[in-house]
């Protein structure tokens, strides 16, 4: 079965983009550590995003997260970036904030 994609696009201001190097580090008794990368890609993403809008389009943006169980990869174009797999976080946020609402989540990359 193909993979679903993200189509929603998040708010431009209020977004970050966290890198992570995924190195082991075995440090030893007289101070000296010695470096690994543990995967041939060692750096990955994690984005923190949001959204505010209508009810409606924050309903289905959450569906769309909540569908995925935080395990189901899909695929994503960040802001700027290429076409690529991530995974929703563990948790979101949903909040009232008058008539409109706000919805916050995260997406890490995944390997394909």
């Amino acid at each position: 079965m193909p993979k679903r994609t993200f189509e929603f696009v998040p708010d431009l201001d209020g977004n970050s983009t966290k890198h992570k190097f995924a190195v082991r580090t075995v440090k030893f008794g007289d101070g000296y550590e010695q470096r690994q990368a543990l995967s041939l890609r060692p750096k990955m993403r994690t984005w923190e995003l949001q959204k505010t809008g209508e009810k409606e389009e924050i309903d289905a943006i959450e569906a769309f997260i909540a569908s995925t169980n935080g395990v189901e990869s899909f695929h994503w174009t960040p802001p700027g970036g290429e076409k690529l797999l991530v995974k929703a976080g563990e948790e979101y946020t949903v909040k009232n904030i008058g008539r409109l609402y706000r919805i916050s989540w995260q997406f890490e990359e995944v390997l394909a």
